[in-house]
C-alpha cells in the first residue's frame, strides 16, 4: 500500500525512503521556523526531517462593490515554497465544495456535516488531478511568496429574502511536482454578496389610456440581473414608501392605475429590484408628468394582402412627427420604412406591404413632438392567412430543351420535385431539401438522373411537402 505523507501527500515505499534519504533530511538550521505555535521544532516522522506545514487560508471574504460571485481568498504558502527548497512547490490548486445530491454551499462550517477530506480518501481519481466533490476553480504558480490572494467563483450568493445562505467552500492544495507530493489546507466557507443595486428607472412618465385608466411607462432597465420593478402611489411627492408593500409590481416597462382619474392628485415612485432584493433609489412622477391623451381611435385591418393601421387625434402639437415600429411573430420591435406612412391634419395611416402568409403582425405607433418621443398606441394582433401549397402549369408548355417549373408553400417545409415519363417511372429528381415560405422556380433540362437528354413525349412532375402531393402535366417536343 502507498505510503501517506502528515498533512495529504502520498508515495511508494520505496520512493518515501529515497526521497526522504537523499532530499528530505536538511543540514541543522535549514527551516528552522518549523516549529509547533510553543515553538518546538514539528518532526515530519519520515527519518527525524522538518516538514513544510500545510497551507492555511487566512481569510475569505466577499469582494466589495461587485455584483456577487466572487469571493476574495487569501492563503499562506508552506515553507517549502522557498528558494533553495529540497521539495519545490510548482503550485497551488482551489478547490470549491459541491455536490450533485446536497448543496453544501449552503451549509456553514460550524454546521456538523462531516466533509470527506480530499487528501486521505476524498476519492481521488488523480493525486494531482481533481478529488471527489472538490472542483478546481484556480491554479496559482508558487513564487517563493509568504501569502497568495486570488479571487474565486461561488455558487450562489447570499440572498435572505428568498431564503438563500450563499455559503461556498474552499481549500487549497500546494503542489509538489516532481516528487507528486501534496498538502491541504483545512476548508473554511464563506457568503458572496450582490452589494451594487440596480440603476433608477428613467422616463417615468403616465399617459391617459382611457378617460379612467391612466398609463405608466418607463424605460427598461439593463442590468442583467433585474427581477422586478415596484411602484408605490401616495397624495403628496414627499410621501415614504414601505418598500416590502409597494401599490404594483411590475417585471415589464409598463402598468396600470385604475383608479386614476383626469386631475386626480396622486404620485408615483418607482424601483428597480434585482434578484438579490437590492432595491434602486425612487424616481418620482408627479402629476404634471401626466400626458392627456390625443388619440380619439385607432384601428388595423387587412387590405388587399397588405396591413393597414389607422389613427385620428383630437389635436396635435406643430413639428409633431410620426414613427411605425413593428413585431413579427412576437419577435422585438423594428422600425418600419416611413414611406408607408400617409396622412395630413389629424387623421393619418400606415400601409405595410411587406407582409408573409402565415404570420402575425403587430405595430406600436409611435409621436415625436418637442424633442420627447414617447408611445402613441399598439395594435392588436393581426395575422395574414397561410397562402395554399400551389404547384403552377411549367412555362413554357410544351417546351424544348428546358422548362421553369414553379410552386408555392405556405410555410417552411421538406420539398421534394420529381419527373415521371408516361408509364409512371421516375426518371428525375430536381428539387430535394429543405425550404422557406413563399414562391420557387426550379428548372428542368430535359434529362434525367444520369444527364441523358430524354424523348419527346408525356411527363408529369409531382411536388411532394411531407403532407401534401400536386402532379401536373407536360409536354417535351424534341
Amino acid at each position: 500500500m502507498p505510503l501517506r505523507q502528515p498533512g495529504g501527500g502520498r508515495m511508494s515505499r520505496i520512493a518515501a525512503i529515497s526521497v526522504a534519504a537523499l532530499l528530505l533530511c536538511l543540514p541543522a538550521g535549514i527551516f528552522s521556523s518549523d516549529t509547533t505555535s510553543s515553538g518546538t521544532p514539528v518532526d515530519d516522522g519520515i527519518l527525524g526531517c522538518t516538514p513544510g506545514y500545510d497551507p492555511e487560508i487566512l481569510s475569505l471574504v466577499d469582494v466589495p462593490a461587485d455584483q456577487g460571485g466572487y469571493l476574495s481568498l487569501t492563503f499562506k504558502g508552506v515553507v517549502y515554497d522557498a528558494p533553495g527548497s529540497p521539495k519545490p512547490i510548482c503550485e497551488y490548486r482551489i478547490y470549491r465544495w459541491t455536490d450533485a445530491e446536497t448543496d453544501y454551499s449552503t451549509v456553514p462550517d460550524d454546521s456538523g456535516i462531516d466533509l470527506p477530506d480530499a487528501a486521505a480518501g476524498g476519492g481521488a481519481a488523480d493525486m494531482l488531478g481533481c478529488v471527489k466533490n472538490w472542483y478546481q476553480v484556480a491554479i496559482i504558480p508558487g513564487e517563493y511568496q509568504d501569502t497568495y490572494t486570488v479571487t474565486v467563483e461561488t455558487l450562489q450568493d447570499l440572498t435572505p429574502c428568498r431564503g438563500i445562505a450563499g455559503w461556498s467552500k474552499f481549500m487549497v492544495r500546494a503542489i509538489q511536482c516532481e516528487f507528486k507530493s501534496y498538502w491541504d489546507s483545512q476548508p473554511d466557507s464563506a457568503q458572496s454578496i450582490d452589494n451594487l443595486p440596480p440603476a433608477p428607472p428613467r422616463n417615468f412618465w403616465g399617459r391617459e389610456y382611457r378617460p379612467d385608466v391612466l398609463k405608466l411607462i418607463w424605460d427598461p432597465n439593463t442590468e442583467p440581473d433585474l427581477w422586478h420593478y415596484r411602484i408605490y402611489r401616495g397624495t403628496t411627492p414627499d410621501f415614504v414608501p414601505d418598500p416590502a408593500h409597494p401599490w404594483a409590481w411590475a417585471t415589464v416597462p409598463w402598468t396600470y392605475d385604475d383608479e386614476w382619474y383626469p386631475g386626480a392628485e396622486l404620485y408615483y415612485k418607482i424601483a428597480a429590484v434585482d434578484i438579490h432584493c437590492n432595491i434602486s433609489d425612487y424616481t418620482l412622477l408627479i402629476p404634471g408628468d401626466v400626458v392627456a391623451t390625443e388619440l380619439q381611435e385607432s384601428s388595423v385591418s387587412l387590405r388587399d394582402g397588405a396591413i393597414e393601421v389607422l389613427w385620428r387625434l383630437s389635436a396635435i402639437d406643430d413639428g409633431a412627427a410620426f414613427s411605425v415600429l413593428r413585431t413579427v411573430d412576437g419577435a422585438p420591435l423594428t422600425p418600419m420604412d416611413p414611406a408607408g406612412l400617409a396622412g395630413e391634419g389629424l387623421s393619418w395611416r400606415y400601409l405595410d406591404g411587406d407582409c408573409r402568409p402565415g404570420t402575425v403582425y403587430r405595430y406600436r405607433v409611435d409621436v415625436c413632438s418637442g424633442g420627447t418621443t414617447r408611445t402613441l398606441f399598439e395594435t392588436e394582433p393581426v395575422g395574414i392567412p397561410a397562402a395554399a401549397l400551389t404547384l403552377a402549369q411549367n412555362r413554357p408548355n410544351p417546351f424544348n430543351p428546358s422548362t421553369l417549373i414553379e410552386y408555392t408553400l405556405p410555410a417552411a417545409s421538406p420539398v421534394v420535385l420529381e419527373i415521371y415519363d408516361g408509364a409512371g417511372r421516375r426518371i428525375a429528381r430536381i428539387e430535394d431539401g429543405m425550404r422557406p415560405a413563399g414562391a420557387h422556380t426550379v428548372q428542368w433540362d430535359g434529362t434525367n438522373d444520369t444527364g441523358t437528354p430524354v424523348c419527346s413525349g408525356v411527363y408529369f412532375y409531382r411536388l411532394s411537402t411531407g403532407k401534401q402531393t400536386l402532379t401536373r402535366k407536360m409536354i417535351l417536343l424534341r
